[in-house]
């Protein structure tokens, strides 16, 4: 029998490893991937591209908002992942009540490495979870560089940024970035060009992802925040909490150093 809690506290129980899987999370898909489960997912979101080649192979359920519930339990998977943010929980409920649904709650990388294990225990791959943490945890000492003040853009029209508590925040902090945004702003608050201007951050970094920023918005912003170095960025660098993290360390010590 084997028991945990997923983080939120709830507690799950299997009589053996779960050998079939529906993902509703993106980052938490890639990783199940990269840590050898393709095989035993048969349902996953269609925000759920990356490594493109397997997922392309996983049947689609829906998208994180709006999963196909009856396909769902009509798979009957031994285990469902899901996330606080991402997914709704009316659906994790509903969910709950067929299955073992696993929630993920993620606002640190500290959060992101135990969410990592956690699945190392339920699937008998301990080695290969304690494997990926200490890679991160290696290549998180790389960066020393001294900290340049930013403002992350996720949303155009209105801008969007991101407060001190989301995982997204956390992360820039560990690559040398700080969040210029008030301690006690909330959680994606909304900003006007002119309170960007005062707050005068080193770099306006433009996310990919869920707006899709491009060259075009780099450049209107640019004459418009003239003092302000303007950036494009690749959020899934920065708000997936899979393996994509070590992904991300990497990419970014080339591309900051």
């Amino acid at each position: 029998m084997l028991k945990i809690n997923d983080q939120l506290g709830r507690s799950l129980t299997f009589s053996q490893v779960p050998q079939s899987i529906v993902s509703l999370v993106p980052s938490i898909t890639e990783l199940l991937i990269d840590m050898g489960l393709t095989e035993s997912i048969i349902g996953r979101t269609k925000f759920c591209i990356y490594p493109e080649k397997e997922c392309n192979s996983i049947h689609r359920i829906g998208g994180t908002k709006n999963p196909h519930f009856e396909e769902i339990i009509r798979l009957k998977p031994a285990i469902v992942f899901a996330n606080k943010e991402e997914n709704l929980k009316e659906h994790i409920d509903l969910i709950s009540e067929h299955t073992n649904c696993y929630v993920s709650n993620i606002q640190t990388i500290e959060d992101a490495l135990k969410m990592i294990n956690d699945i190392g225990y339920i699937f008998d791959k301990k080695t290969q979870s304690e494997q990926l943490v200490a890679a991160i945890n290696e290549a998180r000492k790389h960066f020393q560089f001294k900290k340049k003040t930013v403002i992350y853009l996720i949303w155009n029209k209105p801008f969007m940024s991101i407060g001190h508590d989301t995982y997204i925040s956390s992360f820039l902090e560990e690559i040398g970035y700080e969040n210029i945004l008030p301690k006690e702003t909330l959680r994606y608050p909304t900003l006007s060009l002119e309170e960007i201007k005062q707050l005068a951050p080193d770099k306006l970094l433009l996310s990919d992802e869920p707006f899709p920023f491009k060259e075009k918005h780099k450049e209107e912003l640019q004459l418009l925040l003239p003092e302000i170095k303007v950036e494009l960025i690749n959020g899934s660098y920065c708000s997936w909490y899979g393996s994509r993290i070590l992904t991300a360390f990497k990419h970014f010590k080339t591309e900051l150093a």
